[in-house]
């Protein structure tokens, strides 16, 4: 399994606001765990992570990979788009950890890729919750794949729970 650790100063208001984020909100269970960063496997690091277990309220239970990427394409949470999630996460793990070969999120982003493209969406409409829209000229910056446009938006005096 891989991930990113962020160090944050904990006080009582940020383990407040993350649990009631993250458990409260999310359905996730916190727990400790032991982290040993890339390139230094031999100092561990004690961290808190977020996960969601099978009795998570948001748990769909055992779907294909095409039902998956139905589930992703058509929903959004309080904090983005689920296509911006997940293809922020698969951008990251072609960057950043470019030896790890994820199949099952390098196959979800593959055939998300594929439907924005079928559909003629732009990821602006994905984003907006529209059903469809030429993704024409001027629409939205093209960095490669398209623009989004959620992290831009939040404050930088604001927790960044990913680093896009």
């Amino acid at each position: 399994m891989w991930g990113r650790a962020f160090e944050v100063e904990m006080d009582a208001d940020a383990l407040s606001y993350l649990d009631k984020r993250e458990c409260e909100l999310g359905g996730y269970h916190r727990q400790q765990t032991t982290f040993f960063p890339r390139g230094s496997p031999s100092k561990s690091l004690s961290v808190e992570l977020y996960i969601a277990l099978e009795n998570n309220r948001l748990w769909l239970g055992e779907a294909s990979l095409e039902e998956i990427a139905t589930q992703i394409m058509t929903c959004r949470g309080p904090s983005g788009h689920n296509v911006e999630y997940v293809l922020c996460l698969a951008s990251f793990m072609h960057r950043c950890v470019p030896e790890v070969k994820d199949e099952h999120l390098f196959k979800l982003e593959e055939i998300i890729w594929s439907r924005i493209g079928r559909q003629n969406l732009s990821l602006g409409a994905v984003n907006a919750g529209e059903s469809g829209g030429a993704g024409g000229a001027g629409d939205e910056p093209d960095n490669g794949h398209g623009s989004f446009q959620f992290a831009a938006r939040v404050s930088t005096n604001k927790l960044r729970c990913l680093n896009i």
